[in-house]
Order: C-alpha cells, then structure tokens, then sequence
C-alpha cells in the first residue's frame, strides 16, 4: 500500500514537470518567427520549367477534354516554347502570366490560373500600378470585371471597365491583343 510521502512526492513530480512543459511549449510559441509571404519573391527559371511541367502533367490528369482545341503533341510543344523563354527568375504574378497563356491554349473558360492565397491576401498591401482582377472582352471592344480581388468593393463582378488610366477599354484590348500575338 502506496504511503502518503510516496503519493505526495508523485503529485509534486506530475505537477512541476506539467509547469516545465507548459513553460517550453509558451517560450516556443512567443520565440517563433512569423513567416511573412514577401509579393516580389523571385523563383529560379529551374523551378519555375518544373512547375510547368506540373502543370502540364495536372492539366492532363485532372482537366476533363484538355485536348478539344489543341493536340496533346501542340500543347507539349507549346509548354516547351514558353519553358525556353524563361530565362530568368520571376515573382509570382510574372509566372502567371506565363501560366495563363498556357491554360488559354487549351481553350476552356472554365479553367483559370488564379493567385495562391497569400499572394492575394498580401495584395492590399502592395502599392504598384497593376488591375487587380481578371476582366472579360465582350464584342472585342468592351470590358468587364470577372474578378475583383481587393476588398474595397470599389468594383464587382459585372462591372463594364470604360477606362483604365485614361485608356479607352478599347484601346488597351488593342494593346493585349498585340502584345499576346507577339508571344505567340
């Protein structure tokens, strides 16, 4: 039969080892590092050719009919073609421009390549010239917003774009429409 020295030292032992813990575990979460996402965060053209192929090999594998407008052999070379003119790093929002063009090959309105999460919760913080959203081109001559992706509410989803900085919609239809050509 335990004596009460024994059930006493026990619960003295328990109870300073549960302090000890509890100390390490909050000097643990007071010491460590918040990692903070940083918008400009350059990848190597390395890994930037390995997230293609990812992509090509998931569009393959997940997306439905991902040949219905392009053949796999034109898709792959296309895919090559953009991975050859990577050659040097880029942020986030620079590969997806590369990315784009590769998902609007195949043709599906439905597929889009949208920003990772925390590039678009750190976007608000950013103060550079950039359209915060997707648009649609309807008739060749007018915008509308698809996407809007600040919080401000200043525009929704629908919203016929007139202007962007003093350019006519049309006009800078004209200038994307040249400058996706170029690339082609």
């Amino acid at each position: 039969m335990p004596n009460n020295n024994n059930i006493k030292h026990f619960k003295t032992k328990s109870t300073v080892t549960f302090l000890l813990c509890l100390l390490f575990a909050c000097t643990n979460f007071s010491f460590a590092q918040k990692t903070s996402y940083n918008i400009d965060q350059k990848y190597s053209p390395s890994q930037l050719k390995q997230d293609l192929d990812v992509l090509e090999k998931r569009l393959k594998h997940f997306h439905p009919d991902p040949y219905h407008y392009i053949s796999k052999d034109s898709l792959h070379l296309y895919v090559e073609s953009i991975k050859s003119n990577i050659t040097d790093s880029l942020n986030e929002f620079q590969f997806r421009f590369y990315v784009r063009q590769i998902i609007a090959k195949i043709g599906c309105g439905h597929t889009a390549a949208i920003p990772s999460k925390k590039y678009t919760k750190n976007i608000n913080s950013v103060n550079r010239p950039m359209f915060p959203g997707n648009l649609w081109i309807i008739d060749t001559n007018k915008l509308y917003v698809k996407q809007y992706i600040l919080k401000d509410k200043k525009l929704q989803k629908g919203d016929e774009i007139i202007s962007i900085n003093g350019n006519k919609a049309k006009d800078v239809i004209e200038k994307c429409t040249a400058l996706f050509r170029a690339m082609d």
